[in-house]
């Protein structure tokens, strides 16, 4: 379990709060109605961040401390405690099944990348349920003859 803080400038809005975060390279947030619902959402925002990147196998980007608002609000650091086992998962012969393959198919096809797969500390195979679901939703890629 690892813990992830990010700076927010929470800024009021009418009847709304809107929360920026300064997570790098984005440029979207939340909004809650009052500045703790407001907290609440950019906990649950960066919750949703940190998930994707642990999912991916990406890094949690660095946000850094001490940034001065930038839209007439004040900064607030907004901290969570994250794990991949929070991420649902499915192992290679569930995967298998809802796909309609054998397991080894849908492991070399997580090589190469069709899906968001990897092993558990427990080193169990699993693939994230969110990309398969997206792998199913997309069109099937046409396969082309070959010429000899």
């Amino acid at each position: 379990m690892g813990v992830y803080v990010c700076e927010f400038e929470f800024v009021e809005d009418g009847d709304m709060v809107l929360a920026w975060p300064f997570w790098p390279g984005y440029a979207a947030g939340t909004e809650g109605c009052g500045l703790e619902d407001a907290v609440a959402m950019a906990a649950d925002w960066l919750r949703i961040m940190v998930l994707d990147c642990l999912a991916k196998g990406e890094a949690v980007p660095a946000c850094g401390f001490g940034h001065e608002p930038e839209r007439g609000g004040k900064v607030i650091a907004v901290a969570i405690e994250a794990d991949l086992s929070e991420v649902p998962a499915m192992t290679a012969a569930e995967a298998a099944r809802t796909l309609g393959i054998s397991t080894r198919a849908s492991r070399s096809s997580a090589r190469q990348g069709s899906w968001t797969a990897g092993r558990s500390e427990a080193r169990a195979w699993s693939a994230r349920r969110a990309s398969i679901r997206g792998w199913m939703r997309a069109p099937p890629l046409v396969a082309r003859a070959r010429i000899s």
